[in-house]
């Protein structure tokens, strides 16, 4: 029997483009909330979350604060997500979410992804994200209006994977965010986001998937 809609209470792990726990230490984080996810529909996902408390990657607590992790102000007692991820078909998907950061910010978010086939094991992906965020309430970070946004291209040809991308952060506070993994941005690499404001970047890369090589 498939569960398509579920609704789960304490410490969880959210993956979402606007909230994100990550595993970069020894411990992972977790959130202290709500979450519910519904799939009633083929082909899409729709998920919302209310959250109160964090446990971040240093810490065995699981009631520390929802602090940004740019930011150096006070931080929000609650945070609020909703969103939903559309597959219309094999190629193509869509994703729209949004976030309420207690007495901070709002923040919205928008991604475009599709696979092109070509040949026998080629095919060419674009994709391509965007943020905004504007403080509200208190303003507990300042003032925010910052747009951010990037985009890659991408040629896979057996194992192995060329990219090319390009990141923009439009604003003079950084692209912020709570949870290791809460960026969804193409630039966005293990040791550094490439988010400060007004910052641009380019990036060439190439991966190379060893399974294809029984490792």
């Amino acid at each position: 029997m498939c569960i398509r809609d579920r609704l789960k209470y304490g410490d969880l792990r959210p993956a979402t483009p606007v909230f994100a726990t990550g595993d970069p230490a020894l411990l992972p984080e977790t959130a202290t909330g709500f979450h519910v996810v519904s799939q009633e529909l083929e082909g899409l996902l729709v998920e919302a979350g209310h959250f109160t408390a964090f446990n971040n990657a240093a810490s065995t607590n699981n009631n520390d604060e929802l602090a940004p992790g740019y930011g150096g102000g006070d931080a929000g007692e609650t945070l609020d997500i909703a969103g939903a991820t559309y597959s219309i078909n094999e190629q193509l998907s869509v994703k729209a979410y949004t976030s309420h950061f207690d007495e901070t910010w709002n923040q919205y978010y928008g991604n475009v992804n599709y696979t092109m086939p070509l040949a026998d094991e080629q095919s060419l992906n674009l994709d391509v994200n965007v943020y905004r965020t504007n403080d509200t309430g208190d303003n507990y970070q300042g003032e925010i209006n910052n747009t951010s946004y990037s985009t890659a291209v991408a040629y896979t040809f057996a194992e192995h994977t060329l990219t090319v991308a390009y990141q923009a952060i439009d604003g003079d506070t950084p692209f912020d965010y709570i949870g290791d993994d809460s960026i969804s941005l193409n630039n966005s690499m293990e040791l550094s986001d490439f988010n400060a404001p007004n910052e641009k970047s380019f990036r060439v890369g190439y991966e190379l998937d060893m399974e294809g090589y029984g490792l």
